[in-house]
């Protein structure tokens, strides 16, 4: 590929060779699927960060609600991070009888901004 730039205007005037119009076109048939792939791997991170953070957060007693905290991508660029027990919520957020031991929302939403930062990252890897 060639670049020249023309003075009188500041324009600029690229030549490229058959080959290399090829190559570009074929890499940017792909690239959408790169940045997909990209953006899927930094949503699986965060997903496992969250899971792992809420676990670690979560108090014991029999070890059930950490157990029982999973991560799952459900479709392309989306996912889930919970638990299926019923008394997850009362832990969570507490009840007239016992205080709030908040162990997954304070993950999530850590995570909430990392991931921005995260698909960034993973993003400059395409340069």
């Amino acid at each position: 590929m060639v670049a020249k730039r023309f003075s009188s205007m500041g324009r600029i005037k690229v030549s490229m060779a058959k080959n290399d119009i090829f190559e570009f076109q074929e890499k940017m048939a792909q690239l959408p699927q790169e940045i997909e792939d990209r953006c899927m791997e930094a949503l699986q991170e965060s997903l496992e960060e969250v899971e792992t953070t809420a676990k670690n957060n979560a108090p014991v007693d029999s070890g059930a609600l950490r157990d029982s905290i999973e991560s799952q991508v459900v479709s392309n660029l989306m996912g889930t991070v919970g638990t299926d027990l019923h008394y997850a919520p009362f832990v969570e957020f507490g009840t007239s009888k016992q205080d709030a031991q908040g162990f997954f929302f304070a993950a999530a939403e850590q995570e909430r901004v990392e991931l921005p930062r995260r698909i960034t990252r993973i993003m400059k890897g395409l340069e």
